[in-house]
Order: structure tokens, then C-alpha cells, then sequence
């Protein structure tokens, strides 16, 4: 499939927003929720979701399951090697200068790891373990090894199963089952990482957003549909852009203090 070079140049804008918003400047506020209802990390995840499903989809239909299986899990490698990249520059530059001066806010991006270095480290690898600002990618490389699956069985059976599961571990993660679950696995499981440093996006509610993008993407590539969205989706995509009247707004994905 011939990439969209306009969600393309999307996905980097939000990249950039990301960035932006989380620099102490004076830009973080007024750029954190640009797009009304839609933070940029939500837009990113739903866009990167939709271009994996049109893409891979494009290669299962063309090569067939086997390659497609292979080629996500190409693309899982190479982000988990930009993930382990990633923690040698936490664990060596931001440690350093962690240590050599007194500011709360550096200091917190590796304090779990200044405490337990050992088991730190080994959760992080194992993608457990997801240190302040660093905790997108994780969750973005276990999206990535779960897709061949789902896509694939999406295309003998079907989406009808997998959106109403979807929706289901959504509703599910609003009543703290994450946490929850997470406490009793940590009971007997070796790595004891506390709840509060597997980073903030609850996966089980972000996977919605990921599931749909798969649905679009994959729709798009297989059925050799328009690119143009259905004209529902664009009005309620048009109501979700609107800005803000006032006050900020909660992430559609994990809304409130339930997440």
C-alpha cells in the first residue's frame, strides 16, 4: 500500500506537540489538548494504528499471513531496540546529572531505578517497568506484537468479536481492574515493581484506540475502500476537534480518575 504522506506529516506534528507540551514553557498549556477532545498522544496511537493495519493488511493480502507476521514483528524489533537505546541514555546520561544536581523534576524520571537499580532494570526490559515521559513506546511495541494476531484473525472471522471485546476491556479498566489484577499477579511474580511506575497509560484502555485504528486501516487495505472517511465518522471526528471552551478535558481513552 502506497503510504498517506498527510497522516504521515499528522503523526509528526503530534510528535511535536508531545515534545512541546511536556517542556516548562509557556507554550505546554495552550498546546497540551489542541484538538478539543484529542491530545496528541491519542492522535498518534489511533493514526499509527490505522497506518500498521494499512500497511501489514497490504501484506497479508499480498504475501500472505506468514509475512505479515514476520514483518510486524521486524518493525517490534526495531522499536524495542530504540527502546533499549532509549534506557542506556536514562540509566548513564540522566542518572549522571541526576546525581550531580538537586532538581526534583530530573530526579523523578529515575528514582524507582536510583532505588532498585537491579529490578529496574530487568522490568524495563521485560517492558513492566515505565519511567516518567519514557512510557509511550512500551506500550507501542506490546500493540505491535498483539496486531499480526488480531489482524489476522480479523480477517477469517471477521471484526464483530474483537471491537465488542475491545469495548469490553475498556469498560472493564474504568472500575481500577488494572490495578487490581496487577496487585495479585505482583503477589507472586518476581518482578516487584510498584503499580505507580508502570507508567500512566493504562493499556487496557488505550487498546480501544489502537483497535480502531486497526479496524479503519485494515478496511482501508483490504476492501480497497475510499480514503475518505463515512460521513458519521467525520462529523463526530469534527466534534471531538472542536476546541475547548473552557477548562481542560480528560483523555477519552482513560477519562477521570477511574484509569
Amino acid at each position: 500500500m502506497n503510504r498517506r504522506w498527510e497522516i504521515d506529516a499528522l503523526r509528526g506534528l503530534m510528535l511535536v506537540l508531545m515534545a512541546v507540551t511536556h517542556l516548562p514553557t509557556r507554550l505546554s498549556d495552550p498546546l497540551g489538548q489542541l484538538f478539543g477532545f484529542v491530545t496528541a498522544a491519542e492522535g498518534i496511537v489511533l493514526l499509527s494504528a490505522y497506518m500498521a493495519a494499512r500497511v501489514y493488511a497490504g501484506i497479508a493480502q499480498k504475501q500472505g499471513i506468514n509475512a505479515m507476521h514476520q514483518a510486524f514483528w521486524r518493525r517490534a524489533l526495531k522499536l524495542y531496540g530504540c527502546h533499549a537505546l532509549k534506557l542506556l541514555f536514562l540509566f548513564t546520561v540522566v542518572v549522571s546529572v541526576e546525581l550531580r544536581i538537586d532538581q526534583l523534576a530530573v530526579k523523578n524520571l529515575a528514582s524507582f531505578y536510583l532505588a532498585q537499580p537491579l529490578t529496574a532494570l530487568l522490568a524495563e526490559l521485560a517492558l513492566v517497568y515505565e519511567p516518567p515521559l519514557l512510557d509511550i513506546l512500551p506500550m507501542y511495541i506490546l500493540f505491535m506484537l498483539a496486531s499480526p494476531w488480531v489482524l489476522a484473525h480479523a480477517m477469517h472471522h471477521g471484526w464483530r468479536g474483537l471491537l465488542a471485546t475491545s469495548i469490553g476491556l475498556w469498560v472493564l479498566a474504568q472500575t481500577g481492574a488494572p490495578s487490581e489484577a496487577y496487585a495479585m499477579i505482583t503477589t507472586w511474580a518476581w518482578i516487584a515493581v510498584p503499580y505507580g511506575e508502570t507508567g500512566s497509560f493504562v493499556t487496557l484502555c488505550w487498546q480501544f484506540l489502537w483497535m480502531l485504528g486497526l479496524w479503519m486501516g485494515a478496511g482501508s487495505a483490504l476492501a480497497n475502500a475510499s480514503t475518505n472517511a463515512p460521513n458519521p465518522l467525520q462529523v463526530a471526528a469534527s466534534l471531538a476537534a472542536m476546541p475547548k471552551t473552557s477548562g481542560r478535558l480528560s483523555s477519552f481513552p482513560c477519562s477521570g480518575p477511574w484509569c
